[in-house]
């Protein structure tokens, strides 16, 4: 029995047709120069329909290890091990300013306070700049941070209280009918 409105619009069951949250709690540093990013996580899912729609939710946790460290995020897919395609980020981009990430730059001033970026986009498979994918398909999604000094991931800038705790990171994939 599918919910009809009187429009007709909708003569499914449900549009949503699976969820799964890969979570990531391994304590985890990432250094490198200002300009390399760095494979933070990475995680398979597999279609149920072709060209479908994803709703990508990704939650990072930790802490910046200096003041005035500027440090910033990168989501992708890959489909069947093919092609990177990076996820939400802004393509009109100044000279010099990377067209692969997804914030302008977040800076950490406050490096002794641990934080939460939280980042949804969604996309259709075959559209707008996608790659297309079939019902069964492997759907590779990974998340990236580049930037100064250290991100400490998953991990908080305080311990020893009770009031003090760690972050867990994580994406959330939700596949919708297109």
């Amino acid at each position: 029995m599918g919910i009809n409105f009187p429009d007709g619009t909708q003569s499914h069951t449900g549009k949503l047709c699976q969820e799964h949250v890969h979570d990531f709690g391994s304590i985890t540093s990432f250094s490198t120069s200002s300009n390399t990013l760095q494979r933070m996580l990475t995680f398979n899912f597999t279609t149920k329909l072709a060209n479908s729609r994803i709703h990508h939710i990704a939650e990072f946790h930790g802490y910046y290890g200096s003041s005035g460290a500027d440090r910033n995020f990168s989501c992708g897919i890959q489909v069947n091990g093919g092609t990177h395609y990076h996820i939400g980020p802004n393509g009109t981009q100044p000279s010099g300013n990377s067209g692969q990430v997804i914030t302008g730059y977040h800076r950490g001033d406050t490096p002794g306070m641990s934080f939460v970026i939280n980042f949804h986009n969604v996309f259709t498979g075959n559209a707008n700049g996608m790659p297309s994918w079939a019902a069964g398909d492997t759907l590779t999604f990974w998340a990236d941070c580049v930037g100064e000094n250290t991100y400490y991931h998953c991990q908080a800038s305080q311990q020893g209280q009770g009031r003090f705790g760690r972050g867990k990171s994580k994406i959330i994939i939700q596949e919708f009918i297109p």
